[in-house]
């Protein structure tokens, strides 16, 4: 598991050099950037805050930008850095909300803004419980 340092919130710097990855909306804007750093890399997730991701020492440190709601930046923590985290170590997580309905996970897949989390959440009003919302750890077993 990763260790997670929560820094004081401060605007945004240059990073230097281009990213390995940028995530983009269907409209092309861009969410997350990815940069290559000396133990790691640092997410950028714009509006929101950066996370410089130290494999060695097993630390994140979340520099949330100022004005960031502090839910945002840990829900983003949860929700995105974390499963990123599970993949880097050997897991293989997908891009899937999850509901449990009698004695089986049932998952929902699909791209972002589809409804995954409106079905998990209508199940989980329901009385189903929720197994999991956006990042989905899939393990092979027998």
């Amino acid at each position: 598991s990763f260790s997670l340092i929560l820094d004081a919130p401060r605007p945004p710097s240059p990073i230097a050099g281009e990213p390995n990855s940028v995530w983009r909306t269907e409209r092309g804007e861009i969410t997350t950037t990815f940069h290559p750093a000396p133990s790691g890399f640092v997410v950028r997730v714009v509006d929101c805050a950066d996370y410089a991701i130290d494999f060695a020492a097993r630390t994140v440190v979340c520099r949330p930008w100022p004005g960031t709601d502090a839910d945002l930046f840990e829900s983003t923590f949860a929700n995105q850095i974390g499963p990123l985290l599970r993949t880097w170590d050997g897991d293989l997580v997908v891009h899937a909300s999850s509901v449990v309905i009698d004695g089986l996970a049932i998952g929902f897949f699909g791209l972002s803004r589809r409804g995954k989390s409106t079905l998990a959440t209508a199940f989980s009003r329901a009385g189903h419980a929720c197994v999991t919302d956006d990042g989905l750890i899939l393990l092979r077993t027998g």
